[in-house]
C-alpha cells in the first residue's frame, strides 16, 4: 500500500491552506536545524558512517543502553522489512488497525499472518504466534497501552518476539515506552522513529533496540550506508536540541482535544477519542469523496483512512495543526455537513 498513505499533497495541483493528512509535529523541521544542515551540506561529498555509530553512541548514553541494544536505519520502514526479512515465514500476529507496513512486509516474506483487533489484544493468548506486531501509541487510532500492559504480555509469552513501533511515543502526555526493557527480555524487539516528533519524515530515520543478537541478525542483512549523511548530521543535531519542550507538547495536546470537542459537536460526525495529536472520525460520506470535496473546495488535506484493515469506508484521520488552520477545517466540515 505504497501509495496509500497520508501527506499525499503531491497528487494534487493546488497549494494547500492545511495539510492534517500527516501526523508529524504539526510546527515543521525548526530554523535552527536547517541552518544546521546548510552548513553541513559538504558532508554530502564523503560516505556517511556505514551503520551510524555517532547516532548510535548518543542514543547509547540517551537511555544508558550499551551500544549493541541499538540499530539506526533509513526509517523505521527499512527496520520493518528488515525483521519480516529475517523471520521469513513465521506465524505473525497483527494488532489492528494499524499501520500498514506491517501487513506488506510480512507477506512480502512469507508470513503466516493472523489479526487481532485492539479491543481483543489484551485478552488474547499470544502463545502460538512468533511474532506479535503493535503500535503503541497506535496509528492510525491513537491508543496508548500501558508499559505495564505490554510488559505483562512479553514475560507472559517469552517465545513470541514483541515489535513494539513506538514512532509516536514522544507525542503523548506520559512515557510508556519499552526501550529501557530491551536488555531484560530477549523476545523485544522496539522501534522509534527520529522522524515524526522531529517533523523530518523526507530524510528517513529510525532506530531499534533490542536484543545484541537481534541487533546483530538485523545488520548482517541491510545493505551499508543506508542512513545518509545529512538524515545523520539531522538525528545527531535534534537529540542535543529537541524543537519542542514540554509546555508546546502540552499546548499540542490541548489543541488536540479542542478540535476532537469541536468536530464531534458536528451533526453527522463520529469522533473517536485519541491521546495523541491525530485520531479518527467518521461520518456518512465516503472517505474518497469527502477527502476530494475538502482539497477542492476547502484546500484542506485529510487521510482517507478506509484502507486501514479493519476501518469502514467512512472513516477519516486527522492531526491537530494549531488553532488557526483547526478552526478552518472544523468551519468547512460544518459547512458541508451542517448546510
Amino acid at each position: 500500500m505504497h501509495y496509500g498513505h497520508g501527506d499525499d499533497s503531491y497528487r494534487y495541483s493546488r497549494t494547500m491552506v492545511a495539510n492534517h493528512s500527516t501526523n508529524i509535529w504539526p510546527l515543521g523541521p525548526s530554523k535552527a536545524l536547517k541552518e544546521h544542515l546548510c552548513q553541513k551540506i559538504s558532508s554530502i561529498g564523503s560516505y556517511p558512517e556505514c551503520f551510524s555509530e555517532s547516532l548510535i553512541e548518543k542514543l547509547s548514553q540517551k537511555h544508558q543502553l550499551a551500544s549493541e541494544h541499538i540499530g539506526a536505519f533509513n526509517g523505521i520502514a527499512e527496520a520493518i522489512y528488515l525483521i519480516a526479512q529475517h523471520y521469513r515465514e513465521k506465524r505473525s500476529a497483527i494488532v489492528y488497525p494499524a499501520f500498514s507496513e506491517y501487513e506488506d512486509a510480512t507477506i512480502q516474506f512469507g508470513h503466516h499472518n493472523s489479526y487481532i483487533s485492539e479491543k481483543e489484544f489484551s485478552s488474547t493468548d499470544l502463545g502460538n504466534y512468533d511474532l506479535c506486531w503493535i503500535c503503541n501509541p497506535n496509528n492510525p487510532t491513537g491508543k496508548i497501552y500501558t508499559k505495564a500492559e505490554l510488559i505483562e504480555k512479553v514475560k507472559a509469552f517469552p517465545q513470541t518476539l514483541f515489535i513494539i513501533d513506538e514512532a509516536y511515543m514522544e507525542l503523548i502526555a506520559e512515557d510508556h515506552s519499552l526501550v529501557s526493557e530491551c536488555s531484560n527480555h530477549h523476545n523485544l524487539i522496539v522501534m522509534q522513529s527520529l522522524t515524526k516528533n522531529f517533523a523530518i519524515p523526507g530524510l528517513r530515520l529510525g532506530v531499534v533496540y533490542s536484543s545484541p543478537e537481534t541487533i546483530a541478525s538485523l545488520h548482517s542483512i541491510r545493505p551499508p550506508w543506508s542512513v545518509n549523511s545529512m538524515a545523520l548530521t539531522a538525528g545527531n543535531y535534534l537529540l542535543d536540541h529537541p524543537p519542542y519542550d514540554q509546555i508546546l507538547l502540552e499546548q499540542y495536546l490541548e489543541n488536540s482535544r479542542k478540535l476532537q470537542t469541536a468536530l464531534s459537536n458536528i451533526s453527522n460526525i463520529e469522533v473517536e477519542e485519541s491521546e495523541t495529536g491525530f485520531f479518527l472520525f467518521r461520518t456518512p460520506i465516503k472517505s474518497e469523496e469527502l477527502k476530494e470535496k475538502l482539497v477542492n473546495e476547502y484546500g484542506i488535506l485529510v487521510r482517507d483512512a478506509s484502507n486501514f484493515r479493519g476501518l469502514s469506508p467512512y472513516h477519516i484521520r486527522i492531526a491537530a495543526l494549531g488553532e488557526e488552520k483547526d478552526r478552518h477545517i472544523v468551519e468547512a466540515l460544518k459547512n458541508i455537513f451542517e448546510s
